[in-house]
């Protein structure tokens, strides 16, 4: 019974090296099924904080971004206060280096954020100097004017978004 084998801690381990192993090679196999098409992109909204996302999610974002297969790692920097949000913004740029964009994520309505803070941490993304920025999710929007209104050109950031489904080179 697998439940009662992973109980084991050195089995635990080897089960979460093997199932991260299978995700990677995951990973391998649809980068690989992408290079038929001209300009799509393989990108993963993964939890922010490289060890949590690595030994509870399985998610090996930083590896992946290393082996050159994806092209733009979405941080989901679900934090109440802005200093952890940049933080984990430098941290990934550091790990992910020039292999892939590095996007800070942030979610007004996971935590409830007032767009107060929801405005500071958009600053510390850009402090960060990281890729870009993307708010989670469209449903982020419905019933919030004060966010529609600055995420729509009328705020303090008054530069066009670009779509997450725009070539590499508008991009850049």
């Amino acid at each position: 019974d697998i439940k009662e084998l992973v109980k084991d801690e050195s089995i635990y381990k080897d089960f979460c090296d093997f199932r991260r192993k299978e995700l990677t090679n995951f990973v391998k196999r649809v980068r690989n099924l992408l290079s038929n098409y001209d300009n799509v992109q393989l990108t993963i909204a993964c939890v922010s904080e490289y060890e949590i996302a690595r030994d509870s999610k399985l998610q090996d974002w930083t590896e992946w971004a290393k082996l050159d297969l994806l092209d733009g790692v979405y941080l989901m920097a679900y934090h109440l206060g802005k200093g952890p949000v940049y933080n984990d913004c430098i941290k990934a740029k550091e790990l992910v280096g020039n292999h892939a964009f590095v996007y800070g994520g942030i979610a007004p309505i996971y935590n409830g954020c007032n767009i107060n803070i929801l405005l500071e941490q958009v600053k510390a993304i850009k402090e960060a100097k990281v890729d870009g920025m993307s708010l989670f999710a469209f449903h982020s929007f419905q019933n919030r004017p004060d966010l529609y209104y600055y995420f729509n050109n009328n705020g303090p950031f008054k530069n066009a978004a670009i779509p997450t489904y725009e070539t590499k080179d508008k991009k850049i």
